[in-house]
C-alpha cells in the first residue's frame, strides 16, 4: 500500500513538472510555491512595475485620444508635416528598443548569477553540516548540544544573509535558531551573515585544538566556510552595482 501510494506522489511530481514547463502559472507554482488563478496571477502587483508605469500609461493614453480627436474634427495637430512626427517617433523608438533591451538582458543576467550563487549556497551549507556532523565526534551529552547549536548556525547564515541582503530586521525564525545570547549580540551588529561565520569558525579551531580535527579536516571544512562568504560577497556585488550613469540618464530623458 505504501509503495503504490509512494508510486502515484512520484507520477502526480512528474505530471506536474511537465505541465509547468508548458503553462506560465504552473512556472510560477514552481518558483514561488503559490497556486493563483490566471486572473490572480494578472492582477499580482507585488514586485511588480504595474504601479510605476500605470500613470505614465494613462498619460501617454490621454495623448493618443486626444490626436485621435484632433484628427476626427480636422484640426491642425502639433506639426504641419507628418513627416516630421513621424521622424521624432521612430528615432525614440530605436533609442528606447536599445535601451530596454540591455535593461532586459541586465536583469536576467543578475537574476540568473543570484541563481546560480543561491544554489551554491545551498550545497556548501549541506557538505559543512555532513562534515561537522560526521567528522567531529561526540564525547558528551554536552558535546552533541554544542555540535547541535551550530548545525542549526548553518542554516541562520543563510536566513541571515537574506535579511541583510533585503536590508530587514531579525525576524522569529532566526531567533529560533540560536541562543538568546547569540541574538542579542547580533542585534547589535551590523553585518550580521559575517558575525554568525565567525562564530562557524571559532568552534572549528576549537575541535582542532581539543584534538577532535585534524589538520586537514579543518582545512576542508573552513574552506567550505569561505564559500560561504564569497557566495555572500557575490550577492551583495550584484546588489550594490547600479545600471551603468549613462543608461540610467537617458532612460529618464526618453
Amino acid at each position: 500500500m505504501g509503495k503504490s501510494n509512494s508510486t502515484d506522489a512520484i507520477a502526480k511530481c512528474k505530471k506536474f513538472l511537465s505541465q509547468a514547463k508548458k503553462s506560465f502559472r504552473g512556472k510560477y507554482q514552481l518558483y514561488t510555491g503559490e497556486k493563483l488563478s490566471w486572473l490572480q496571477l494578472f492582477i499580482r502587483l507585488e514586485s511588480s512595475v504595474i504601479p510605476l508605469v500605470f500613470p505614465w500609461v494613462i498619460l501617454c493614453g490621454l495623448y493618443g485620444i486626444l490626436i485621435s480627436t484632433l484628427y476626427a474634427f480636422n484640426l491642425p495637430v502639433a506639426f504641419g508635416d507628418d513627416r516630421v512626427f513621424t521622424n521624432a517617433v521612430l528615432s525614440f523608438n530605436v533609442g528606447l528598443t536599445l535601451l530596454l533591451v540591455f535593461r532586459t538582458n541586465t536583469a536576467h543576467e543578475r537574476f540568473w548569477e543570484g541563481r546560480k550563487l543561491w544554489g551554491s549556497a545551498v550545497n556548501a551549507v549541506r557538505n559543512l553540516a555532513q562534515g561537522i556532523y560526521i567528522t567531529i565526534e561526540e564525547e558528551s551529552f554536552e558535546h552533541r548540544l554544542e555540535k547541535e547549536a551550530i548545525l542549526r548556525l548553518l542554516a541562520s547564515f543563510t536566513i541571515a544573509m537574506k535579511l541583510h541582503l533585503r536590508s530587514e530586521p531579525l525576524d522569529k525564525q532566526i531567533a529560533s535558531l540560536m541562543s538568546k545570547s547569540q541574538l542579542f549580540k547580533l542585534e547589535s551588529i551590523d553585518h550580521k551573515p559575517l558575525q554568525i561565520s565567525v562564530w562557524i569558525r571559532k568552534y572549528l579551531q576549537s575541535q582542532y585544538e581539543a584534538n577532535y580535527l585534524n589538520v586537514y579536516q579543518l582545512a576542508s571544512l573552513h574552506q567550505l566556510v569561505d564559500d560561504l562568504v564569497n557566495i555572500l560577497g557575490g550577492c551583495e556585488r550584484i546588489l550594490k552595482t547600479p545600471l551603468p550613469l549613462i543608461y540610467a540618464i537617458k532612460l529618464r530623458q526618453l
